[in-house]
């Protein structure tokens, strides 16, 4: 998904995924990535562009699968704070533990 203030506007972000599959049981997800500009996070743009990648993401027949879900490591630190981590349980994301690299890890599930 590319990321645009307006139409025709400048890229200020871009999120992508790849399907894999889930470390602990072996079910297909998508993994998320997303990469916002520093100047252009504005509040709320990271859960704007999650949502949408998940929910095009859920729309999605891929011809070869079935994913569970949408896989997020949240590779900036500041979002491994206490506060981010309920509001990102309110959205219906759960956690998962802390992966190999000491980042927390999100499954956003279909």
């Amino acid at each position: 998904m590319l990321v645009r203030p307006t139409a025709g506007g400048d890229l200020v972000g871009v999120s992508t995924v790849g399907l894999k599959p889930c470390p602990t049981d072996g079910r297909a997800l998508y993994h998320f990535r997303m990469f916002l500009r520093r100047e252009h996070r504005w509040p709320y743009l990271m859960r704007a562009v999650t949502n949408g990648s998940r929910d095009f993401l859920r729309a999605f027949r891929h011809r070869s699968a079935d994913p569970a879900g949408m896989l997020i490591a949240t590779e900036n630190r500041k979002l491994m704070r206490a506060g981010i981590k309920r509001y990102l349980a309110r959205h219906g994301d759960e956690y998962r533990g802390r992966g190999p690299r000491g980042l927390d890890v999100w499954l956003a599930p279909f």
